[in-house]
């Protein structure tokens, strides 16, 4: 399920990001650069993690087009799942340059999913 699917009084982070980008009216492609950038995810990966054409990403960036809602929702939650991953691999690498056997139970251990309300 999608981040903007969800309607619960506790908001996902990626949904506080697109509150702030409807008070400060900020196109969506700045959210997105935003985002990636704190999270420190190419955009042109999340862009295709995401699903999209290569050409809807050119497009969007040589401002040809303007990027749609469910495009930047697409992703933001594309900017998520690649951060959570990056996060896990170093969650990983720490624990063998510790010495300690590293198995999925132990690596996940240090990473808290994204959890969605229905």
């Amino acid at each position: 399920m999608s981040w903007a699917e969800v309607h619960s009084p506790t908001l996902p982070l990626t949904s506080y990001f697109m509150l702030l980008h409807i008070c400060s009216m900020k196109a969506y492609l700045d959210t997105v650069r935003d985002q990636a950038k704190l999270k420190g995810v190419d955009l042109f990966t999340a862009f295709k993690y995401a699903g999209l054409p290569t050409s809807t990403y050119y497009r969007t960036i040589n401002g040809q087009t303007e990027m749609r809602f469910n495009t930047a929702c697409s992703v933001l939650d594309a900017i998520d799942e690649q951060h959570r991953k990056d996060e896990a691999a170093k969650r990983t690498k720490q624990l063998r340059d510790s010495g300690q056997v590293v198995d999925r139970r132990s690596a996940r251990k240090g990473i808290k999913p994204r959890k969605l309300s229905a």
